[in-house]
């Protein structure tokens, strides 16, 4: 081997050094994150925080492709929303009409609160009429509040869908 070993040592440190840049880049906090903790560690007293006892109001639409035998929307274990069986749903097994559903709707919680709200989605679409035929189906959710819109997609394979949407409120901007 040829060079100085202390020649070979500073080569290695400086290619780990410009290695390191972009994880540094990566995982450095955001100039509003440093903000915040320095505004609560500070002898400053932070801004009163919105009142969360409001009720919040919801606008939602959803879309399903094949029309769910049912569909509900919870919150805290309560439906806020529950689709009536399709008739096609009602006639029995058949084979699924590839055509969207659509539902939409208002509903109203007691408070939205700081750390978000998480409403539970259920649905069931019929079994299909042939064994080999695999039953695929997909379901958008879109909820509206205060001026802040949220989606969320769930595909199911299988016949069913259990799942969960967080609904996060609008985040608070840093003091200019």
């Amino acid at each position: 081997m040829r060079g100085n070993p202390l020649f070979r040592l500073l080569g290695i440190a400086a290619i780990f050094a410009l290695a390191g840049l972009p994880v540094r880049w990566v995982t450095r906090g955001t100039a509003s994150a440093s903000a915040d903790l320095a505004l609560s560690a500070g002898s400053q007293a932070l801004p009163a925080p919105k009142d969360v006892t409001a009720p919040a109001t919801f606008r939602f639409t959803f879309t399903c492709v094949p029309a769910p035998e049912f569909l509900r929307l919870e919150y805290l274990g309560k439906d806020v929303f529950g689709a009536p069986a399709s008739a096609s749903a009602q006639d029995g097994p058949s084979t699924p009409q590839m055509k969207p559903q659509q539902y939409t709707g208002e509903f109203s919680i007691p408070a939205l609160p700081a750390e978000g709200a998480d409403f539970v989605v259920r649905a069931q679409w019929p079994k299909a009429s042939s064994a080999s035929l695999e039953q695929q189906a997909a379901l958008r959710l879109v909820l509206e509040s205060g001026g802040v819109k949220r989606e969320a997609t769930f595909w199911s394979q299988g016949g069913a869908v259990t799942d969960v949407m967080t609904f996060l409120p609008a985040r608070r901007r840093a003091q200019d």
